[in-house]
């Protein structure tokens, strides 16, 4: 699988070289109150990729650390004996008996 995720990257940097050299052309940009900007189309491509990808992949980072957290807290939590039946108390005269109808039954 890592070698997939390696392949991956190495192609999509081909193709942005690629790109690149084919499209290395001056171009201005108009901004607000009349500012311009002269850069080179591929700095602009890939800067826009990386102000759409970032805080994505940020977002991401955080709530998959935020899940492990959770799940090692439940895996590490520590864990209780199950309940025997002759551990309980038996009543005695001066009780009653328990109730054995659970809340659904007794609807």
């Amino acid at each position: 699988m890592r070698f997939l995720q390696i392949l991956l990257w190495v192609i999509l940097l081909i193709l942005i070289i690629i790109f690149s050299v084919n499209n290395w052309t001056p171009i201005t940009i108009s901004i607000w109150g009349g500012l311009l900007i002269d850069t080179k189309l591929p700095v602009l491509m890939v800067g826009s990729f990386l102000i759409g990808f970032f805080p994505l992949y940020l977002w991401y980072r955080i709530t998959k650390w935020r899940l492990n957290r959770k799940v090692n807290k439940v895996q590490n939590a520590p864990v209780k004996p199950p309940l025997n039946i002759n551990d309980v108390p038996k009543p005695s005269a001066g009780m009653p008996p328990l109730e054995t109808k659970t809340p659904l039954e007794s609807e």
